[in-house]
This record gives structure tokens, C-alpha cells and sequence, in this order.
């Protein structure tokens, strides 16, 4: 009965994380670029047979049983697929079709990395952000009597003055990393990556799309299910508990 309390209270625990995973999705599905929550469970062993000095032995040899005693949250993490590119037509918005981040930075130079490309210009000159983090590469750019923008695949970005005349004012880079998952959430669409490692600038994988904004990657048919599916089985460990605890109250009452 303790072994079925416990159960049900780990899958309490790791359901209810699922289910606020998918809650938090749900949420965020409107979200330019937002990459969905996913965890993955496993089961919880207990210790093997015999641990607690008991000897169980056949043919004499120890056994060493793992017994199943709930489940757990095994990994928690975002999933960094591509969304839907939806086309926008504003000349700073941009998407990027393929693998990479822009990177971007604060006012104290700390270095941030996203795929929202809605971005805006300052009084200075600067490509920034919805929440003003700088576009790295397009500092302090010259738009006065600026008629155009034009940004390539290839991140280079010209302006277009009244008078025809084109300049290039700077460039984009893309970064990328080996290792997706040490990548840190730090809302709003922000990631950093540990300053110990350097990202690693993709060339030729991910282009820019000028005039487009990636999507969410949510489907809220998949989250749907997945959210009663992540109901039953809280549910069902609930059940379980209840059940667990109605049957140590009647052995209780049978020894009295």
C-alpha cells in the first residue's frame, strides 16, 4: 500500500508538470517564435531486493530485482523545430527559414539569443527588439532620408535614400550551437548560452526572410491531446492514493 501511495504521488508530481507544460504552450501559441515545452517521463526504482539486509536468494545466487515504483519528470526542455513563416510584408519583421538565432544585446553588452525577427529602429539608428535588446551588426545606422530597406537571405542589409542611391549599413549574422539543450530560457523570447562556449555562425544553413515572421511551433491539436491525456493520468494517480489509503484504513479497523 505504501508502494502504491508512492506511485501515485510521483505521477501526481509528473503529470502536473505535463499538464502545466502544456498549459504554458497553449498560452503562447499567438507568440512570434516561440518554442513549445516538451517533458519525456521514466519510471522510478526502487532499491533492489534484498538492500534492506534481507537475503533473497534462488539457486545461490542474490537476486537483484528492480521494482517500478512511480514515474518521474526524466527531461524537460524546448523544442527548437521551425514554425510556420507567415508573411508580414513590414520590412523589419524577419524570419528565419532554417537552423540559427539572432543574436542580440543588452545595454551592458550581455549577449542574448532569439528567433523573433520583429524588429523596429531607434532614434539612434539602432535595429532593436520589441523590448529594446540591439541587433547585433546594425549599431548606430545612418536612415536619414531612407526610402528602403533591403535585407538578403544572406543577412546583408542596404538602405534605399529618396535619391535612388544604395549603401550598405551593415550585416546580419545567424548563430547556431552544438548542443541546442544548454541553451537557458530567459523569457521573452530570449536565450543565453553559456559563456564558456561560443556559438558557431552558420553559413548557408538558415536565411533570412525579409518581410516574414516565424510562427509558434504549437499545435494545438497535439497540446490538446496531450493535455487529456496528462488529466487521466493525474487522475488515474489520485484514484490510486485515495484507493490506497481506504484500504490502510480497513487494516487498521481489522486489527483493532
Amino acid at each position: 500500500m505504501l508502494r502504491t501511495i508512492q506511485t501515485g504521488y510521483t505521477g501526481l508530481l509528473a503529470y502536473q508538470r505535463q499538464m502545466d507544460n502544456v498549459g504554458n504552450n497553449i498560452a503562447n501559441i499567438n507568440t512570434t517564435a516561440y518554442k513549445k515545452d516538451k517533458v519525456s517521463f521514466s519510471e522510478v526504482i526502487s532499491q533492489k531486493i534484498g538492500d534492506t539486509g534481507v537475503s533473497v536468494v534462488s539457486e545461490n545466487k542474490d537476486i537483484n530485482t528492480n521494482i517500478t515504483n512511480g514515474v518521474k519528470v526524466a527531461r524537460s526542455g524546448k523544442v527548437f523545430d521551425q514554425g510556420v513563416l507567415k508573411e508580414t510584408k513590414r520590412s523589419l519583421d524577419l524570419a528565419i527559414d532554417g537552423q540559427g538565432f539572432f543574436k542580440v544585446l543588452d545595454d551592458n553588452g550581455n549577449a542574448f539569443y532569439t528567433r523573433d525577427g520583429n524588429f523596429s529602429t531607434d532614434k539612434e539608428g539602432n535595429f532593436v527588439t520589441a523590448n529594446g535588446y540591439y541587433l547585433e551588426g546594425l549599431s548606430n545606422t545612418e536612415l536619414t532620408n531612407t526610402k528602403e530597406i533591403l535585407i538578403s537571405k544572406n543577412g546583408v542589409v542596404d538602405v534605399v535614400t529618396n535619391d535612388g542611391s544604395k549603401t550598405n549599413i551593415g550585416s546580419i549574422k545567424l548563430y547556431d550551437f552544438v548542443n541546442r539543450g544548454q541553451l537557458t530560457p530567459e523569457g521573452e523570447n530570449l536565450f543565453t548560452y553559456p559563456q564558456e562556449k561560443e556559438g558557431v555562425t552558420i553559413e548557408g544553413n538558415g536565411k533570412i526572410r525579409q518581410g516574414y515572421l516565424e510562427q509558434a511551433n504549437v499545435n494545438l491539436v497535439d497540446e490538446m491531446s496531450d493535455l487529456i491525456t496528462a488529466q487521466k493520468a493525474f487522475s488515474f494517480s489520485a484514484k490510486a492514493i485515495t484507493t490506497a489509503d481506504q484500504m490502510w484504513q480497513m487494516t487498521n479497523n481489522l486489527r483493532r
